[in-house]
């Protein structure tokens, strides 16, 4: 990132450091009226307020920046074609200010979106995002990056092949009976289901034979 800083004097920068030793100063540059620094801020960085310690020959300074993040809710989204979302978009911490974002698209073919948004100094904002064909994009807010996927609208039936398991705890008396409570199974968006489920139980002789055979359970089945 560049940060510019004007005044008077400038050129005798003699020093530009900031109070945290985890933020690089790649290199300064200063004229009579700006200094002009190019910084990399690692994700490691704390959020919040931080300094800039800057030295002339005609004297020194303190100059506070804040150091924050952008937080999408949610941090991804999954369209299909011609649905509309809302993300919130927030800062953290908040400083006390509207704050415009600006949001690049390098997929407009895929997702539609404001090219800047801002955000109110108390709270965040809600930004309109709208899928347009199917493929994966990434909007940048900043250059904070927002994956999202879009899909062609499901058409057509859902149906299960094959069986369905469903696992319950049940109470074995003498053997032979099984009482068991109701079992929910939910099959989208049609379903076929019998009223009765094959069960396998263990059978154990004097302790010391154990055989398993399957019985025909009847059970009440709630359809969810």
């Amino acid at each position: 990132m560049v940060v510019e800083i004007t005044g008077k004097n400038l050129f005798t920068l003699t020093a530009f450091t900031t109070d945290n030793q985890d933020i690089i100063i790649k290199d300064v540059n200063s004229t009579d009226t700006k200094i002009t620094a190019r910084l990399f801020i690692p994700s490691s960085v704390n959020t919040g307020e931080h300094r800039f310690y800057i030295k002339t020959f005609y004297g020194e300074t303190v100059i506070g920046f804040f150091v924050t993040s952008l937080k999408f809710e949610p941090d991804r989204l999954l369209l299909t074609a011609d649905q509309t979302e809302n993300v919130m978009l927030s800062i953290e911490p908040a400083i006390g200010s509207e704050y415009t974002v600006s949001i690049e698209n390098n997929s407009p073919q895929i997702v539609t979106a404001s090219e800047t948004v801002t955000i109110p100094s108390d709270s965040g904002v809600s930004v309109q995002i709208t899928g347009v064909s199917e493929g994966v994009a990434v909007l940048r807010f900043n250059g904070v990056g927002l994956s999202v996927t879009v899909t062609a609208p499901f058409e057509g039936k859902a149906s299960v092949a094959d069986s369905v398991s469903v696992r319950m705890p049940v109470l074995m008396r003498n053997n032979t009976k099984i009482i068991s409570s109701p079992v929910s199974v939910g099959l989208y968006p049609e379903y076929s289901l019998m009223d009765s489920v094959s069960a396998q139980h263990m059978n154990t002789l004097n302790k010391s034979r154990t055989y398993f055979s399957s019985v025909s359970v009847q059970m009440p089945f709630e359809m969810v």
